[in-house]
């Protein structure tokens, strides 16, 4: 008769060896984060959602929120909002430990690039 604690402990250490092959990022949980990115003065302030399970974005503060993608790195997060008629294509880098942003606004010589400071907030509206 095998012992259920000897197999037990077989697969707890299997599992262990496994997770010492995958890459930070892909042991932390699904999350929701949502912050608030400010500019120089007199821009602004862009308040995205990130939902790191489904790797999306949401641009929430605009007339009429844009949807985008959003890749995960350990330092950095990634986010693409397509071009949807006249408004051109954004992208966006966000340094996860410094809360910095540089929001590039267009493509080639017309690109304008800024960059702010993000805070994160709680997740949700407040009203």
């Amino acid at each position: 008769m095998k012992h259920p604690t000897i197999s037990l402990i077989s697969l707890l250490a299997f599992g262990s060896g496994l997770a010492g092959c995958m890459p930070d990022e892909a042991l932390e949980p699904p999350a929701q984060v949502q912050l608030a990115c400010a500019f120089a003065q007199g821009q602004p302030t862009m308040v995205l959602l990130l939902d790191t399970g489904l790797e999306t974005a949401q641009w929430l503060n605009l007339q009429e929120p844009r949807r985008g993608t959003l890749r995960v790195s350990a330092h950095q997060y990634q986010l693409e909002f397509p071009a949807v008629g006249r408004t051109p294509v954004v992208r966006a880098r966000i340094d996860r430990y410094e809360a910095t942003i540089t929001r590039t606004v267009g493509v080639g010589k017309t690109a304008v690039s800024q960059a702010g400071r993000c805070a994160k907030q709680k997740t949700g509206p407040r009203l």
